[in-house]
């Protein structure tokens, strides 16, 4: 279940991540968490940020997004804008092992970084994940929290090992930004074994610089 709101995805402000999503519900508790994913309009950092941000509590209204949770082997995001740098012309990719959740929520470390020129034709990694849990489904469908482990993990070996993959990702995201009238994309997916899905693209907030 992921969260939604009208009081995201503004211009000059995102707001992404303020609200609840919930990974690994099950049919039977759907009701319950629908309910807590609109109720997390009202959390202490929500209102705190809406308060900041001059944004009117009554304007505000939640949707719930229900989308089927794949079993991912990895989890990445994509800003097809470098939103460091603001160079137009290099895409930001970042993964981790297993469900978004590691990546999303900003904690524990970070993931493997990439770059990649619009091209497609020079492709470098520019930091190593360093994440000491990732989050994955177990047998009973329940999101669960493990060590990662990386001594068998390509995308920590030598280049030719993970560049295609990495090639892929930004031809896809490329191909959604083009899609979607050319505006820079932020941009979220999976993996699973040789399949790449993308589960969410939304406009990428570019900061506004003051003169």
């Amino acid at each position: 279940l992921r969260s939604s709101s009208n009081a995201e995805d503004l211009n000059g402000y995102s707001g992404a991540g303020l609200y609840e999503s919930y990974a690994g519900v099950s049919i039977e508790d759907l009701t319950d968490f629908i309910k807590k994913v609109w109720a997390s309009k009202w959390t202490k950092r929500a209102v705190s940020n809406r308060i900041k941000t001059g944004i009117n509590h009554d304007i505000v209204h939640m949707s719930v997004l229900i989308q089927k949770l794949i079993p991912a082997d990895y989890s990445f995001v994509v800003h097809t804008q470098h939103p460091l740098h603001l160079k137009k012309d290099i895409i930001y990719i970042e993964l981790v092992q297993g469900l978004g959740e590691a990546l999303v929520s900003g904690t524990e470390g970070q993931g493997y970084g990439y770059t990649c020129d619009r091209g497609l034709t020079n492709i470098e990694r520019i930091g190593f994940a360093n994440k000491g849990y990732r989050w994955l489904l177990n047998n009973n469908n329940q999101v669960v929290k493990e060590l990662a482990d990386y001594t068998k993990d390509f995308l920590a070996r030598q280049k030719q090992e993970w560049v295609f993959l990495i090639k892929k990702i930004a031809q896809i995201s490329l191909s959604i930004e083009s899609t979607l009238g050319g505006f820079p994309q932020d941009i979220e997916g999976v993996i699973t074994g040789n399949t790449i899905y993308i589960v969410q693209s939304r406009p990428q907030i570019i900061p506004l610089i003051k003169d």
